[in-house]
């Protein structure tokens, strides 16, 4: 009885939101008949004698010729709405659509016209009456009177500045994208309500709440587009990122059949071009999260597209935010299209990077990468960690290929390197198993041996990172790990002697030991020194150490 009860009150929800307009309009004809029947029923008629009596002996009087004022009201209030709100959606696309569910005003718009209407019908009949000289039903207008002239038409004056104003400030994208954030907020709430969890098992009530919710991401996805400012262009990418976050919050307690694929879902342009994994998106529960991240990676090579470098890298840390959101709900499924959203995002940085000689935006997704795989050691996930690092080495090795033919992808060789001895050190802190540590270090010495040995030489700066490595597990008292990148050093002597060999390594030493933890140039991820090694202090013994393998 009660999911009957919760399904009628959608269904009349629903029927509300298609015919807002329409209905606000007949509710707000009823209030005014109701108060004008009110009037003329409870207020006493001997309170009024001496109203009647002035009416009585001045007929003409009643005779209030107020349309022209109501008209006049109506038409300023429309002539700013249509100034206003046509002017300002040539910016704002979506300011229309909006407006038009506005309940407030909807309900003062109707209000002026019911006004308007009921003044001409009772100045109509009130110009019958007094031109028929019959007292009796002129008598039962006046309070009709009453409430258009002293009730209705001084609060509709009196809220008229205050509705533009509201209007004025309406039309600011700010506020149009709050005001869809806050709609889209409350929809996803409402989802984790208890008594909503019977009412989403029907077909019909769940096509319709995923039509709202894509609904919302839709109108932001437009206004990113449309709005030319940065500012909110910023504001919109943070507000899809925490309507994501906070969907994956409550996510656990959403009835299980919300997540069926609908027609909707079927029909949105984000999902038209993946058909064929509609079943694995409906098993595995993740529609919501493959429409968000499709929003982002569009919005990050659109914006790269136009060199809005640090719109692009806000597009990324929100994929970041939200994978970190993922981690701590220990949702593997979205951890794992996380990844590959990275990596989709990687790719566009490296076919842009390519064709333009840039190599900024891949510099900004692989900080946010490394920290996600941070999170994902955090988790202690062996088999995300594995894939995540995978990935790492997938592209560390396109770029690589790369920097033989682009000068400004080599640098980037070092910042993939940088960003794996950071989960390194992760992996060490997290006392993760030392089987998965080998693995991830195996990769990670590999690094320096990408090209063909015919070609190869000593990577100085792959060999300052490693050993900074190796510096960090003295430290620690790791002394396998230590002696296993100091295995790796010594293949170099494939070409090179071991006098050679024995001064480059004291030449990367010296090189640690007078790095400063800051450059003198500022990046987009500030200035820091991606060779700096807080484990300076360890490099004679590393030295000592590393001379005793030298010498076997």
């Amino acid at each position: 009885m009660k999911n009957k009860l919760l399904y009628l009150l959608f269904i009349l929800s629903s029927i509300f939101r298609k015919n807002q307009s329409a209905i606000t309009f007949l509710c707000v004809i009823m209030i005014v008949m109701f108060f004008d029947f009110l009037l003329f029923t409870i207020l006493p008629h001997t309170e009024l004698t001496m109203l009647d009596t002035y009416f009585a002996t001045h007929p003409k009087d009643l005779d209030i010729s107020l349309p022209e004022i109501w008209l006049s009201l109506l038409a300023l209030v429309l002539g700013t709405l249509i100034i206003v709100i046509s002017i300002a959606s040539q910016s704002t696309p979506k300011l229309i659509d909006i407006y038009l569910k506005d309940s407030f005003s909807l309900s003062y718009v109707w209000f002026i016209t019911a006004g308007s209407l009921h003044n001409l019908f009772v100045d109509f009949f009130i110009t019958i009456y007094i031109g028929n000289s019959d007292p009796e039903r002129l008598h039962n207008f006046k309070f009709s009177a009453l409430l258009n002239s002293y009730v209705m038409l001084p609060i509709a004056l009196t809220l008229a500045i205050p509705y533009i104003l509201y209007i004025l400030r309406y039309t600011q994208t700010k506020n149009v994208v709050d005001k869809i954030y806050k709609d889209n907020r409350k929809r996803i709430q409402r989802l984790k309500i208890r008594t909503n969890f019977g009412l989403l098992s029907k077909n019909k009530t769940v096509s319709e709440y995923q039509f709202l919710l894509f609904e919302g991401l839709n109108q932001l996805d437009d206004l990113l587009k449309y709005v030319d400012f940065k500012e909110p262009k910023s504001d919109i990418i943070n507000k899809v990122s925490l309507l994501m976050q906070q969907y994956l919050e409550i996510k656990p307690s959403i009835n299980p059949r919300f997540f069926k694929i609908s027609t909707h879902i079927r029909n949105d342009i984000s999902f038209k071009t993946i058909t064929e994994q509609f079943k694995e998106i409906e098993e595995k529960q993740v529609f919501y999260e493959h429409k968000t991240y499709r929003q982002f990676s569009n919005a990050y090579w659109h914006l790269i597209e136009k060199g809005e470098f640090d719109l692009a890298s806000m597009c990324v840390f929100e994929i970041y935010q939200c994978g970190k959101v993922a981690v701590e709900q220990k949702d593997d499924e979205v951890i794992r299209i996380t990844l590959i959203r990275f990596n989709t995002i990687l790719r566009f940085g490296i076919k842009h990077g390519l064709r333009d000689n840039e190599a900024r935006n891949i510099y900004n997704s692989v900080f946010y990468y490394g920290k996600f795989l941070d999170c994902l050691v955090g988790y202690q996930n062996v088999e995300l960690i594995k894939q995540g690092a995978t990935y790492v080495n997938v592209y560390l090795n396109e770029v690589y290929r790369h920097s033989l033919r682009n000068d400004s992808f080599t640098f980037l060789v070092d910042v993939f390197t940088w960003e794996l001895k950071r989960v390194l050190i992760k992996l060490h802190e997290n006392q993760v198993s030392e089987d998965l540590e080998r693995e991830i270090l195996g990769i990670f010495l590999k690094i320096d041996n990408l090209g063909d040995i015919k070609h190869r030489s000593f990577n100085t700066n792959i060999r300052v990172l490693q050993i900074g490595l190796a510096l960090y597990y003295l430290r620690k008292n790791t002394f396998f790990l230590v002696d296993i990148i100091c295995r790796d050093l010594l293949l170099d002597l494939e070409f090179m002697n071991t006098h050679q060999l024995k001064n480059a390594i004291e030449s990367v030493c010296k090189r640690i030991e007078s790095a400063s933890p800051t450059f003198w140039e500022d990046t987009d991820r500030g200035n820091l020194n991606l060779y700096f090694s807080e484990d300076k202090a360890f490099t004679k013994p590393f030295l000592e150490r590393f001379s005793v393998q030298l010498e076997k």
